[in-house]
């Protein structure tokens, strides 16, 4: 009952906090499979009903919404390109049921994803409105991804790189007794993102100082529970620091130079102590790599190719990979399994929804660059783009990788609110292009 009552009054506080900043709400669903985790290691309840948490963070969700709406704050508005071609590609896949190879599992799957598809691709992206949002967002989950990082690495039970659940369950005949090691490492990079790339004045200090704790432990559970995370969080950090701290000047070249070395200096520290040596083994990772993710894209490619003429346009159909005949799973390259099970067309829309994405980036970058608030909430949700499409190429399927369509849209809904806020008059847009009109901010040391 103890972990019951915790939870019940951190999802209260949760909820207060929305109606003072709903964004907030941002930080519980980033961080929401490593609540899921800790919560199962604790009591055997959170066990025995598996989307306990998931009901708890969509409840949040929908709340937080509709302050929004009570605010008059208008969370429909602003909807990207990107939004309607991501909506476009999942009423695709579910719509491929009626020519699917394999269309029982297509429904199965379906059935089992669609709240997370309403949740992460829906209703999380409403909350993000503009920088004031995100930065919102971004900072409550550092700081629950602090505290959840803490709990996981203190009181959890670990064996290797699983979480061990509190009990162990059957389900389809299968004994399941641990979390998803890849969720809680993809939940630490999230964190470790956010208190990396973002820029800190006033009373955000705190966290200047304080993040690179939390980073520490980031990297310790990203180290220890899976390996692409950790490669992927170098690549976005050395791609994003540039943008974050400015290595046009001086001071910025310094941060960034000191930043880099902290950040090397706490991956060799978290190898060390957590890294499984086996696992990390140059050849075992090459050979693990071509024979999970390439050649199970190859097989299902194979079988797409060799389909009717339709199927080469709408492809085999979602989840058509799970049929025995062609994998039995997914490939877990999200790109290629998009190119095999919708075809043509799927493939397009999900180059487009990518282009988008990294034009929103670029346009945004051209806007905000003089600012390093808002400069670093831009590097960080950049960031946080960039490793879900580096993850999607090792993990996953394209209805379980839904968190790389939402951050395209927040990207698209926030370029949408600063073209509208400057479009009124030139007034906005002399303050926008005069220096001295900033507020006086202190790049971050780093």
């Amino acid at each position: 009952m103890l972990i019951l009552s915790i939870y019940i009054a951190f999802m209260l506080l949760m909820a207060v906090l929305a109606v003072w900043r709903p964004a907030v709400v941002l930080g519980v669903v980033l961080c929401n499979y490593g609540i899921q985790q800790w919560t199962q290691s604790q009591d055997p309840l959170f066990v025995y009903n598996l989307s306990l948490t998931n009901y708890g963070t969509a409840a949040l969700l929908i709340f937080a919404i509709l302050v929004k709406f009570i605010r008059g704050q208008r969370p429909l508005a602003n909807y990207p390109p990107a939004g309607w071609l991501s909506l476009a590609l999942f009423a695709l896949a579910l719509a491929s049921y009626f020519w699917s190879v394999y269309p029982e599992g297509t429904l199965d799957v379906w059935q089992q994803a669609w709240r997370t598809v309403l949740i992460f691709l829906v209703l999380t992206p409403l909350l993000i409105s503009d920088h004031d949002d995100l930065r919102t967002g971004f900072i409550s989950a550092l700081t629950i991804g602090a505290i959840m990082l803490t709990l996981l690495m203190t009181t959890s039970r670990w064996e290797g790189r699983f979480v061990k659940w509190s009990v162990a369950i059957w389900s389809q005949n299968q004994r399941l007794d641990s979390g998803n090691p890849l969720a809680i490492a993809s939940m630490a990079g999230y964190v470790v993102v956010s208190g990396i790339l973002l820029n800190f004045v006033g009373i955000g200090r705190f966290w200047q100082f304080m993040r690179w704790a939390v980073i520490l432990l980031g990297l310790a559970v990203s180290v220890r529970a899976a390996r692409g995370q950790a490669f992927a969080l170098a690549a976005v950090f050395i791609a994003f620091v540039p943008m974050s701290r400015r290595l046009r000047s001086v001071k910025g070249f310094l941060a960034s130079s000191l930043a880099i070395f902290l950040l090397l200096a706490a991956a060799y520290w978290a190898y060390e102590e957590f890294g499984d040596v086996r696992r990390w083994d140059y050849e075992k990772m090459i050979s693990d790599y071509q024979g999970g993710r390439i050649r199970t894209a190859l097989i299902l490619l194979s079988n797409w190719l060799s389909g009717t003429p339709i199927n080469l346009f709408v492809g085999l159909g979602s989840s058509a990979s799970y049929d025995p005949r062609i994998l039995g799973l997914y490939p877990h390259f999200v790109a290629l399994e998009v190119l095999g099970e919708l075809g043509l067309v799927g493939f397009t829309l999900f180059l487009l929804i990518l282009f988008l994405a990294t034009r929103s980036i670029i346009r945004l970058h051209r806007q905000v660059w003089r600012d390093p608030l808002q400069r670093g909430t831009l590097a960080a949700l950049a960031a946080l783009f960039a490793f879900e499409v580096l993850m999607s190429c090792k993990q996953g399927s394209m209805l379980g990788n839904l968190y790389l369509f939402a951050f395209a849209i927040m990207l698209g809904r926030w370029e949408l609110s600063m073209r509208r806020r400057s479009a009124p008059g030139a007034a906005f847009e002399e303050w926008n292009s005069s220096p001295q009109t900033w507020p006086a901010q202190a790049e971050p040391v780093f």
